[in-house]
């Protein structure tokens, strides 16, 4: 496994003057590396991340403390030292402090410094596979330059638009951040805080139940400087040829560079210089949990079986249709009035919150699909709240990565994967969409695959 990485050209010289020693230099590389890779997972607008001492000492050892406290100094790292939570002066209540990467964007170039690998103890991928992997990787071809032209276009473009702005968000009760402080609230009462204090309550899309309160402008900043310097950071790494893969031992996802990768760069990659296209299910997550619903004995995925005590409904089984026929979004979204993309957020803020959770959304989805509500909060009862999820994830990694891809690695065909879909040359779509749609079939997974170009 590659052990470099790449950091901005500033961030590497204030590295470089910290006098570190070998290993110590690594150990703070890796503590760079690890805080952006957590608040783009995060979706952190502004590279602001809660972390306990517990967190920092499982992940980076126990001598953290001083090499954070030696990386603040030499501004590579920030931290706010308040433990206020914005809501409450008590103390038992405290978040503990935030941290983030000094912005530095790679405008003026990258350097390439070894890290510290994270020995993960969940990963399962085998010494083979990660070859395999890794050897597909090592085939794209990359325009550097259109790509980093086009990262810099996508941050300066964000706008309000990309999110949910003040009524747009769904939720009852919402996370809301204030700069590093953190607290719970209605959503009303977050938004008349809002107008109070000359702010709007903004919410990515990805994130139901958080918001950021903040002035417009000042948000769009730090957005559009966390966006240019996380897109920059997935380009260069492919540039240099840094490469890793692992096989996370919870969701059984494959994860690697392209997973992450930032969908409206893919029309810059090429492999032997063709174009790539994507073969993906729609909605996948829900055609996973309607094939669960109606079979779940055809998964050996853990916890499956829990669903064999339930009889679907009509209601149930009009939303395992909408699914299948890969139409789910929109459908629920004529249900409620509401676009594709409502549709979409409402589906997930149900299927994916806690079981205890009664918000208005849920109780309207509650009042169609009553059956499907009352069976996945028993799942999440008996076995967790982001059970799941993670069941639904371990079944798409049955179907797409252990039968789909490594099918298509062991006859030499070059591919990668990405979650719920498998990347391909133009050449060699048609007949690996194939074996995707014959895999789905093998597992009795009825949905629609579409074959586009990698590129949106």
């Amino acid at each position: 496994m590659d052990n470099r990485t790449v950091v901005a050209a500033e961030v590497a010289a204030k590295l470089d003057a910290v006098g570190l020693s070998r290993t110590l230099y690594k150990n703070a590389v890796f503590i760079v590396e690890s805080l952006l890779d957590k608040s783009w997972r995060d979706y952190a607008h502004d590279g602001w991340l809660h972390l306990n001492a517990a967190y920092l000492r499982r992940t980076f050892g126990s001598k953290y403390l001083t090499l954070v406290q030696a990386l603040e100094r030499a501004g590579v790292i920030e931290v706010n030292h308040s433990y206020c939570t914005g809501d409450s002066d008590d103390y038992s209540k405290a978040y503990p402090k935030a941290y983030r990467v000094a912005r530095a964007a790679f405008d003026e170039g990258y350097a390439i410094r070894e890290s510290r690998l994270f020995e993960d103890d969940r990963d399962t991928l085998s010494a083979e596979r990660r070859a395999q992997v890794l050897a597909a990787l090592g085939r794209l071809e990359l325009d550097f330059d259109a790509a980093l032209r086009a990262c810099n276009a996508h941050a300066d473009g964000l706008s309000l638009a990309d999110y949910n702005v003040g009524q747009q968000i769904r939720d009852d009760v919402v996370r809301v951040r204030e700069g590093v402080n953190s607290f719970y609230c209605s959503t009303a009462k977050a938004l008349e805080c809002a107008a109070e204090r000359a702010k709007q309550l903004i919410q990515h899309k990805k994130r139901p139940g958080q918001a950021v309160l903040e002035e417009p402008t000042k948000f769009l900043n730090e957005s559009r400087a966390t966006a240019r310097f996380e897109w920059t950071r997935a380009v260069t790494k492919i540039e240099a040829g840094i490469f890793r893969a692992k096989r996370n031992g919870t969701n059984s996802r494959l994860d690697h560079n392209l997973t992450s990768f930032p969908n409206k760069l893919g029309r810059y990659l090429r492999v032997d210089g063709e174009e790539l296209r994507s073969i993906d299910l729609a909605n996948s997550q829900f055609a996973f949990l309607a094939a669960i619903i109606r079979n779940p004995g055809a998964f050996k995925a853990q916890h499956a079986d829990f669903f064999l005590r339930y009889t679907p409904d009509a209601d149930t089984l009009r939303f395992c249709d909408f699914a299948e026929r890969g139409e789910l979004y929109a459908e629920l979204g004529r249900l409620w009035g509401v676009d594709d993309k409502a549709g979409k957020a409402m589906a997930f803020s149900v299927s994916f919150s806690a079981a205890g959770n009664s918000t208005k959304t849920k109780r309207q989805f509650a009042e169609r699909f009553p059956q499907l509500v009352l069976m996945t909060d028993a799942f999440k009862r008996a076995f967790g709240d982001n059970a799941l999820s993670i069941l639904l994830q371990q079944v798409e990694a049955e179907v797409f990565i252990d039968g789909a891809y490594y099918e298509v690695l062991d006859a030499g065909t070059w591919a990668l994967s990405k979650h719920d879909s498998l990347i391909a040359k133009r050449s060699e779509a048609n007949a690996i969409q194939q074996l995707v749609q014959k895999q789905l079939t093998a597992h009795n997974v009825a949905g629609l695959l579409r074959l586009e170009p990698l590129k949106d």
